[in-house]
C-alpha cells in the first residue's frame, strides 16, 4: 500500500529550510500518521540523532510531514538521506538504525520504521529554479 502525504510542518535545526546539500546532511523526512501531536524534546532529540549519525550542530535537518493513508499507522517511517563516507558501512548503518529508532521511541514516536539513502555528492546533480 503506497503512503499518501502532504506537508504538516517542519523543523529544521539551527537554519531555515535549504536544498539538500553535503552540507546540511543528514536529511531526515519523518512521515507520521494524521493527527501526529510531536516530539518530546526536539531540541534533546536532535543533539541525540546528531550523535548517532556523528554530525557536527547544525549538520542535520528534519522535516516532518502528515500522512493521509500511510501502509501501517502504528509505524511511521524515517527517511534518511546521508552522503556516502568510507566509515558509513553496513553493519555501522545497521547500528546508525537502530540507534535512530531508540531516539524517536525515546522522544514520543515509537515504533518507526528506519529507511537509509546514501548518496555520493561528486555524482549527484541538483538544480533548484528560483522564482
Amino acid at each position: 500500500q503506497d503512503e499518501v502525504c502532504l506537508p504538516l510542518r517542519s523543523c529544521c535545526t539551527n537554519s531555515p529550510p535549504s536544498p539538500p546539500t553535503s552540507a546540511a546532511m543528514p536529511l531526515m523526512k519523518v512521515m507520521v500518521p494524521k493527527g501526529f501531536n510531536g516530539v518530546k524534546d526536539l531540541p534533546g532529540l536532535v543533539k541525540k540523532l546528531q550523535s548517532i549519525w556523528q554530525v557536527e550542530d547544525g549538520a542535520l535537518q528534519i522535516f516532518v510531514e502528515e500522512c493521509i493513508q500511510i501502509a501501517d499507522p502504528g509505524s511511521p517511517l524515517v527517511d534518511v538521506r546521508a552522503k556516502v563516507k568510507k566509515e558509513r558501512t553496513p553493519p555501522v548503518l545497521a547500528k546508525y538504525m537502530e540507534g535512530t529508532q531508540a531516539a524517536f521511541t525515546e522522544h514520543g514516536l515509537p515504533g518507526v520504521r528506519v529507511r537509509v539513502e546514501l548518496f555520493d555528492p561528486n555524482v549527484l546533480h541538483m538544480q533548484l529554479s528560483r522564482l
